[in-house]
């Protein structure tokens, strides 16, 4: 009978043993679930820092350093980008931004403007052109096999909307705009206005860069004028290039 006890009470104990041998599996296993998920999670773009840079003060060092390394002879460029980026990244911060941040490059073939765009996007994200809140749009061939411009307009203004809703902070770079007919691009027009949202989705925080060649002779006439004037890039008059461009633009 003793033995029959001690035989019972040890298999017992082996079931008992073999229990907290699986619970110890078990919390293991979740264990590793959970790491995973949470490096999955770590390793997940999301809309918000460390993804997307939030400091204006750092965002306009880091611009200023790469700038003076990789572009050259566009000072004036520089001292304007580096004001209103960090006047509209410090809005955003302090949840006061009233409209989206719009920069329109103008200039003629190899003058830096997609350069510029791509600059600024590895400054403020991440992972650079790579995020997932960057897009740059060549609208000439995304709207090459769309017939009217009704269609056209629409296709944009939906094609903007998905990449904001996914993303309030998100850079969106439309390539070559003045090769489109005219009446398209200003289908967008209420998007860069002082609305909380549109359709349920706000773009006050958002970045538009459009790069075009439109002016591009009569910046490089001013350019000389004035450099001929000063010497120094940095002492350029800009209200003289944005009169060019108004009317570039709208004559």
């Amino acid at each position: 009978m003793e033995i029959f006890r001690v035989l019972i009470m040890l298999s017992m104990y082996a079931v008992i043993v073999k229990a907290q041998v699986l619970i110890a599996g078990l919390i293991m296993a979740v264990g590793s679930i959970g790491y995973t998920a949470y490096k999955s999670y770590e390793s997940y773009e999301t809309c918000q820092p460390p993804w997307i840079s939030q400091d204006p003060d750092a965002v306009a060092i880091a611009l200023n350093n790469e700038w003076k390394q990789k572009v050259f002879g566009q000072d004036l460029a520089l001292r304007v980008l580096k004001s209103t980026l960090r006047s509209h990244l410090r809005r955003v911060a302090d949840g006061k931004s009233k409209k989206a941040l719009v920069y329109s490059f103008h200039g003629g073939v190899g003058t830096g403007k997609t350069f510029v765009g791509s600059l600024l996007a590895n400054i403020l994200y991440k992972n650079g052109e790579s995020s997932t809140f960057v897009r740059r749009l060549h609208l000439i061939d995304m709207l090459s096999n769309v017939k009217t411009i009704a269609e056209k307009r629409n296709i944009i203004k939906n094609e903007i909307k998905s990449i904001v809703k996914l993303c309030s902070r998100s850079l969106i770079i439309f390539e070559e705009i003045d090769k489109l007919e005219e009446g398209i691009i200003d289908v967008l027009f209420s998007n860069f206005d002082y609305f909380q949202s549109i359709d349920n989705v706000d773009y006050r925080n958002t970045i538009f860069i459009f790069s075009s060649n439109v002016g591009a002779r009569e910046i490089n006439h001013e350019a000389c004028i004035q450099f001929n004037k000063t010497k120094q890039r940095d002492e350029f008059d800009a209200e003289q290039f944005y009169k060019i461009l108004r009317h570039s633009s709208f004559y």
